[in-house]
């Protein structure tokens, strides 16, 4: 299987990529609301879409991670994490490195 298509619990975006695809599981009994959000970063802009979902138990949903690089000139290394949080106070981060 190749690298960039393995569903692991952290994510890396090489210099040649702008975005990545991971997926979201829930794993309770009950349907939630999840929102998205990204932070750590501090040379590129990090956007995840969808920035919400609503799933039902065992449902699964596809999330894209987008990388901007904030200014001109070299691409540095960056990371922070997305964090995926449960309307029932439930949490996932993800880590993020970003490879320039």
């Amino acid at each position: 299987m190749r690298a960039g298509r393995l569903n692991t619990p952290s994510l890396l975006i090489r210099d040649d990529q702008s975005t990545a695809a991971r997926t979201i599981t829930n794993v309770g009994h009950r349907a939630l609301y999840f929102s998205s959000s990204a932070s750590g970063f501090s040379r590129h802009v990090v956007d995840v879409r969808p920035a919400a979902v609503r799933l039902g138990p065992g449902e699964s949903a596809r999330f894209t991670v987008r990388v901007e690089h904030r200014g001109a000139g070299v691409h540095p290394l960056d990371d922070g994490w997305v964090t995926w949080r449960g309307g029932n106070g439930s949490e996932a981060r993800i880590p993020v490195l970003i490879s320039r």
